[in-house]
């Protein structure tokens, strides 16, 4: 397969008619974009390289196009071949991504975000809409290189006063289209770091180990097959509790679980931190003579 038949990723910088672009902005420009599909190498696609090249200038804009060069898989054999297309749909597959999360959160952390169990993420914004994206993706997305990388192509993109709109998609869809008079809305603090993150997940089935006393500490329970510490922070069930409705060990809450995750350097990976319960949507007795009453 040969390069012209890869389909690559652009960044297209609209400007005003006759007008040329600051030199020092573009540079910039290419710096970040280059670290972000070193990243996305890095980590994603170490197989095959994502390559930057800048495009002959076309009337009113200026072009970058990005694409997953054939000979940085071997591109040679048949087997290559299969390979060059595999690595580059995922190359491009996880800068859409990227950009598109950004397109969606804009200046805003996420309200929430939840690890589904088939590999995805789903992330909440300010308006309450979600979109769903494969969770190393997302996990990519929140390193700070990637943060300040795409910080730092919408500023210096549309930092040149003749710079009117900045649009990164393919020659068919835009990802993410920004209004110069707009730039400071889609420019995330680049304080933010990927050592924490939180997921919610639903339904959960907790087996009761040990009930606890008070709201301020622990309950255990057996979690996936491990004994687990969580706090519960439901208010009306706390208050069940309080009002001395019946527990014992065996018992089975059904529940919604926030797991508080930290990110470990050694795995490169988040791991589970701490436990919350959210709510408590079922009890299900052991049986009634066994029962244990608290409060």
């Amino acid at each position: 397969m040969s390069q012209a038949q890869s389909v690559p990723i652009q960044i297209n910088i609209t400007l005003k008619h006759g007008h040329k672009i600051d030199s020092m902005a573009l540079l910039e420009l290419l710096s970040a974009f280059t670290k972000i599909s070193q990243s996305i190498n890095n980590n994603i696609t170490p197989e095959c390289h994502l390559k930057l090249m800048v495009a002959p200038p076309q009337e009113g804009s200026f072009l970058l196009d990005l694409f997953v060069s054939a000979a940085a898989c071997g591109g040679g054999s048949l087997f290559n071949q299969i390979e060059f297309i595999k690595y580059s749909k995922l190359a491009y597959g996880t800068l859409q991504g990227i950009i598109k999360i950004r397109d969606f959160l804009k200046k805003d952390p996420p309200i929430s975000v939840k690890e589904n169990n088939n590999g995805t993420t789903t992330i909440t914004n300010g308006n309450n809409n979600q979109i769903t994206i494969n969770q190393n993706v997302y996990h990519l997305y929140t390193k700070p290189e990637i943060i300040q990388g795409l910080n730092k192509i919408i500023k210096n993109g549309l930092r040149d006063e003749n710079a009117t709109h900045l649009t990164i998609g393919t020659a068919k869809e835009s990802y993410l289209t920004i209004d110069r008079l707009n730039v400071d809305e889609y420019l995330q603090p680049e304080t933010q770091t990927d050592t924490s993150n939180d997921k919610i997940e639903t339904e959960v089935n907790l087996w009761i180990v040990k009930p606890s006393f008070e709201a301020a500490l622990n309950w255990k329970f057996v979690y996936k097959g491990r004994k687990i510490g969580m706090k519960v922070i439901d208010e009306q069930f706390n208050n069940k509790v309080n009002n001395g409705e019946p527990f014992h060990a065996g018992d089975q809450l059904i529940a919604t679980v926030r797991i508080k995750q930290k990110f470990s350097d050694k795995y490169n990976t988040f791991i589970d931190d701490s436990y919350e319960i959210l709510s408590v949507e079922q009890h299900i007795k052991r049986s009634e003579d066994e029962s244990l009453q608290i409060g």
